[in-house]
């Protein structure tokens, strides 16, 4: 246990310090476009991932740990080859809510709300079950984004919509990502909030008859899906319809 401690303690220094190096400056910049100060940034241990699949596992072998401590640590996995790899959780989580819920993504225009990792991840599994249209909504327009004034005024027949953002988590509970009355075709919300469980965007789906879901066991479906290399069915994870064979 405290060589897996020590090495879960080094993992989060190597993001921290990634995040401090040059390769982080926009991540740095993010953080302070959002207010975040330095000690605020300490005290809730952020970091930053580099783009590459390799960088943390090479990184703790430098310092001693084993391929097997990072696989029982849960900071890495092993493919069908036996190499190293990671998996995104987020998409495991986010695949597995949407099969709760029933939203269906094939050929529906999809509206995700923010830009950050977790709508990265909402794009490409928009992309995986076959949407016909993705559009990424910021409070920023720019070449990729559009606003959210354009997004109610123009793409008012989205039949899907994301929220990566974290509008309506606590202590933020009242807020709103967005008000869906304009969208008359909607038929499904998926909210990756995951506090509260019931946001002001899934209760106005409810009411609406719109097929919606919160994230309820959002910790447990990364947990399964870390450990298993599920695709979205974890046994015993609330969040899953299915059960592995």
């Amino acid at each position: 246990k405290s060589r897996i401690l020590q090495m879960n303690k080094l993992a989060a220094r190597f993001f921290y310090d990634t995040l401090n190096s040059e390769a982080g400056r926009n991540a740095r910049k993010y953080l302070r476009d959002r207010q975040l100060s330095d000690k605020t940034i300490v005290n809730f241990g952020l970091g930053y991932a580099p783009a590459e699949w390799q960088g943390l596992t090479n990184y703790l072998r430098s310092k001693g740990f084993t391929d097997e401590e990072m696989v029982r640590g849960y900071l890495a996995a092993r493919n069908k080859n036996g190499n190293l790899y990671g998996y995104n959780t987020d998409y495991y989580g986010m695949k597995a809510l949407a099969r709760k819920s029933g939203v269906e993504i094939k050929g529906k225009k999809v509206l995700i709300l923010g830009t950050g990792g977790t709508s990265k991840t909402a794009r490409v599994l928009s992309e995986d079950m076959g949407a016909s249209e993705i559009i990424t909504v910021s409070r920023k327009k720019s070449e990729n984004h559009i606003t959210y004034e354009e997004a109610v005024k123009e793409h008012s027949d989205a039949e899907v919509i994301i929220n990566t953002t974290p509008s309506g988590m606590y202590p933020d509970c009242e807020s709103n990502p967005i008000d869906i009355t304009a969208f008359e075709r909607l038929e499904g919300v998926i909210d990756a909030v995951y506090n509260p469980l019931t946001t002001n965007l899934v209760s106005d789906a409810k009411k609406r008859g719109v097929k919606c879901i919160g994230c309820p066991d959002g910790e447990n479906c990364a947990k399964k899906a870390q450990a298993t290399g599920c695709s979205g069915s974890c046994e015993g994870c609330s969040c899953c319809s299915d059960k592995h064979n």
